[in-house]
């Protein structure tokens, strides 16, 4: 069992690797995230580390290839103090890394996420990376503090005590004034939850005859209705990327649930062949994301 399991993940390595370079021609955003992340893989297993496995195989999964890269265009050009809420951490690395004047701090209500986050940074040798373990009502006791917030994939998740509107507000007030606020979240077609059997998070609220509240997709009308009016200033930028068959992720869900990370390990090709940038939510056919950026007045 032991040999084929490492069988198994040998291949799955070099087919990541393989992947990629089938990729470079179309000029896949986001990358550079992935060879960066694969680094991190070498460095995490010759530290004795098992996280590096996944790093190795699928360093960045299906519509981070958007996400990634969409943050990253949009950060400040300038240094500053910046903070990470509870975003894949493959980020913040790559953003301190790149931006050794700017302190990064990384909040997430699972401390191993924390831990493993600043375990690599150590390896790394990033000393403007800090980390606590925190969920984003922490904000709410702190006003002007940062000059730019991220956020990648995680005020959908957010319910029960407080929900996506309180946590963006938050975040908002926690920034300088003319600070920045990056967010990510997905989309459809027509805003629905999901709920799942298992709590994966550790913090999502149970509700009897549905499961775990798992997450919330957007479409333009609660976009707007929970996520930016609530603000009181319209994006600078709004961005959208979605799938170019209506069910194309949802059949991508149900496979990755049943076969675990080894099935992303093709997820730069899949990106490239059934996903796409829109012009407008209009013009999406089914599920995408929206990334959109919102300035704080001076």
């Amino acid at each position: 069992m032991r040999l084929t399991s490492a069988f198994r993940l040998c291949c799955l390595t070099v087919r990541s690797r393989i992947t990629a370079r089938k990729v470079r021609r179309p000029g896949l955003p986001g990358i550079e995230f992935y060879h960066f992340g694969r680094r991190i893989g070498w460095r995490l297993l010759a530290a004795g580390s098992k996280a590096g496995l996944d790093y190795l195989i699928a360093p960045v999964k299906n519509i981070r290839y958007f996400e990634l890269p969409f943050a990253l265009q949009n950060l400040p050009a300038d240094s500053g103090n910046w903070l990470d809420v509870s975003s894949p951490s493959l980020f913040s690395l790559y953003v301190a890394k790149g931006n050794p004047h700017s302190r990064v701090r990384v909040m997430n209500p699972d401390l191993n996420d924390v831990q493993l986050t600043l375990q690599v940074a150590g390896n790394l040798g990033l000393t403007n990376v800090s980390g606590a373990r925190a969920g984003v009502d922490s904000l709410a006791r702190g006003k002007d503090s940062f000059d730019c917030i991220w956020s990648i994939s995680v005020v959908e998740h957010i319910a029960g005590p407080y929900d996506d509107t309180s946590a963006i507000q938050w975040m908002f007030d926690a920034l300088k004034p003319g600070g920045r606020l990056i967010i990510t979240v997905p989309v459809d077609r027509q805003s629905w939850d999901e709920y799942r059997d298992v709590d994966y998070y550790g913090t999502q609220p149970y509700v009897p005859g549905k499961g775990f509240f798992f997450q919330r997709f957007y479409d333009e009308r609660t976009l707007y209705q929970r996520l930016i009016r609530p603000l009181g200033v319209e994006p600078s930028r709004l961005a959208w990327f979605g799938e170019k068959q209506p069910g194309h992720f949802a059949n991508y869900v149900r496979r990755w649930l049943e076969d675990g990370n080894g099935f992303c390990v093709d997820d730069p090709l899949v990106m490239v062949a059934h996903y796409q940038l829109y012009a407008s939510w209009r013009e999406m056919p089914g599920f995408g994301v929206c990334g959109f950026v919102v300035q704080k007045p001076l």
